[in-house]
């Protein structure tokens, strides 16, 4: 299988680095967020974007990790990990390191529209263009245009993080 880098660590923690800026500017005059970060590389994502945005601002952020099997999702096996309570009435960012056909991403912004959220938005790393779900990101560190039988994947190393497209 041919493997091609798309984003370095560098390349990475500059689109974190601009993503923190871009909530920044958002949620101005907001003083708390609470993160829903997708287990796995979602949750990697998640607090590096939390310690950026931490640093530049204000803004207080709490974080919880959702539960999702990624091959097979299914809405009710959507589980809140700490406080789920927590999201009613708050403002929540689901993050996630890709979007492709949306599906895992809606189930899990569901699941957090039934616990009655202020406002609800998503951050992902790589957007795909492959929905089949009517769901987007907010914020997008990039998009790539991909055919759908190659797969992109944030690894994760003693270097850092990397963006590669595997097909």
């Amino acid at each position: 299988m041919e493997t091609t880098l798309i984003l370095s660590n560098v390349d990475v923690m500059n689109k974190i680095r601009r993503i923190a800026y871009e909530m920044r500017e958002r949620f101005l005059g907001c003083n708390q967020l609470v993160f829903v970060a997708i287990k796995g590389e979602g949750s990697v994502v998640s607090e590096l974007i939390k310690a950026e945005l931490q640093s530049i601002s204000d803004i207080h952020v709490s974080s919880m990790i959702a539960h999702i099997d990624k091959r097979k999702p299914d809405m009710s096996k959507v589980r809140l990990e700490t406080n789920p309570e927590e999201i009613s009435g708050s403002i929540c960012v689901v993050i996630d390191d890709v979007i492709n056909s949306g599906r895992t991403l809606m189930y899990v912004c569901s699941s957090i529209i039934a616990k009655n959220p202020k406002q609800l938005t998503t951050v992902v790393i790589i957007d795909r263009f492959h929905r089949t779900y009517p769901i987007k990101a907010d914020f997008v560190g990039v998009t790539l245009s991909t055919n759908i039988k190659e797969h992109v994947n944030l690894k994760s190393s003693t270097d850092g993080l990397s963006v590669w497209l595997e097909g």
